[in-house]
């Protein structure tokens, strides 16, 4: 029973976490060092991240459809797909700076993933991101290039434990004055072809591990939790984007953030 709720609980962690920006991996790692349940299995991690794509696919099915479809019927030359064309070109320009920056630094990510202080400091920063960037004002609702840069940039934030990838990806996209609902379908959006790095990246680690037959069961609830709870999310968190109420997740990024900086001083 308890190996049940375990699994149930990182599932939850990946689907609430994932989507809302609070950032994930310092949640699962506080689970892991805190709490005493670990994530450190590939097949646990591919699976949560599987079942958060699909769930993030499923949500955004209109968009995401109408922007595949757009591309391809722009490239057999339909000229009015060009801003479905030109969004997914804004997907992978805004996705560049992430791969570089988690392979040049990887081991400074490590660094700060081994250390609960860090991560409480990261937790702070991202608090008072959200807090700052909320306050910015948005009017636009087309992206462009510069757009693209600079919440690629800002998302780069996003691969320390403890700074919100998904509330990166917000700031960034506030800071340059884009409408706050075209903002959240861009972050949202984003998780695409990360879930696909991170996925590809936990398959490619695999070698030759052995799967344990018996945890087969056990995977499964957390997939459907995962994708259940990034679903929730998704919603809960368009909902707060709209409504311009990010700021009550800076208010407990921050405050959790303290209390681990107190805890491990």
């Amino acid at each position: 029973m308890i190996e049940v709720l375990k699994y149930i609980l990182l599932g939850i962690v990946q689907g609430v976490c994932e989507v809302i920006p609070v950032s994930s991996s310092a949640h699962l790692i506080i689970c892991e060092k805190i709490i005493g349940i670990s994530s450190d299995d590939l097949f646990l991690e591919m699976f949560l991240h599987v079942a958060s794509l699909i769930a993030i696919l499923i949500y955004e099915r209109k968009l995401v459809f109408s922007l595949v479809k757009g591309f391809f019927l722009y490239l057999f030359g339909k000229k009015e797909e060009k801003e479905n064309f030109m969004m997914v070109i804004y997907l992978f320009i805004s996705t560049v700076p992430l791969v570089l920056f988690t392979i040049f630094f990887e081991n400074v990510i490590y660094y700060i993933s081994s250390s609960l202080l860090l991560i409480g400091l990261c937790l702070v920063i991202n608090g008072i991101f959200l807090n700052i960037c909320n306050r910015v004002k948005t009017k636009r609702d087309k992206i462009n290039c510069k757009d693209a840069v600079t919440i690629g940039l800002f998302q780069c934030l996003g691969a320390m434990p403890g700074i919100s990838r998904s509330g990166s990806c917000l700031c960034g996209a506030f800071i340059r004055g884009i409408d706050r609902s075209k903002a959240s379908d861009f972050a949202f959006l984003m998780f695409i072809p990360v879930m696909l790095g991170v996925i590809f990246k936990t398959f490619m680690s695999f070698n030759n591990i052995n799967m344990d037959v018996s945890k087969i069961p056990l995977l499964f609830i957390s997939f459907i939790a995962s994708g259940y709870f990034t679903f929730w999310s998704l919603g809960v968190l368009k909902k707060v984007i709209d409504n311009g109420k990010v700021v009550i997740f800076s208010y407990y990024t921050f405050i959790l953030g303290l209390i681990l900086i107190v805890w491990n001083i």
